[in-house]
């Protein structure tokens, strides 16, 4: 019983998290944003670049980068979409998430 309770905490807490890093990031974005830069912290060479998609049908394009260039992207439907994938959040329509709570923080938002 005492193991369903500890594994049951550890959940909340791992949730909690990730709720915290999607209200941190989203509280940076208004309806006027165009693009957000954000770091690694675990690999400062790599970041993301949210942007505006120009492929049909997306609205909001996810580009990866290190020290050799672009790596891989994904799209999304919403700004808030893309960011809550990178924060770790299971956003339908994506697939996995992109990221974890916390591993990405804002760096720029234009």
């Amino acid at each position: 019983m005492k193991a369903k309770r500890n594994f049951r905490r550890y959940v909340w807490k791992m949730n909690e998290g990730r709720r915290r890093a999607v209200a941190r990031v989203l509280a940076q974005v208004t309806e006027q944003t165009r693009a957000v830069r954000m770091r690694s912290r675990r690999d400062p060479e790599k970041f993301v670049i949210v942007t505006r998609c120009t492929y049909p049908g997306k609205q909001w394009r996810g580009s990866f980068f290190d020290q050799h260039g672009p790596w891989s992207h994904f799209n999304a439907e919403t700004i808030a979409d893309a960011l809550r994938s990178l924060c770790g959040e299971r956003v339908p329509g994506i697939g996995p998430s992109w990221g974890h709570a916390g591993q990405y923080v804002v760096e720029r938002v234009i």
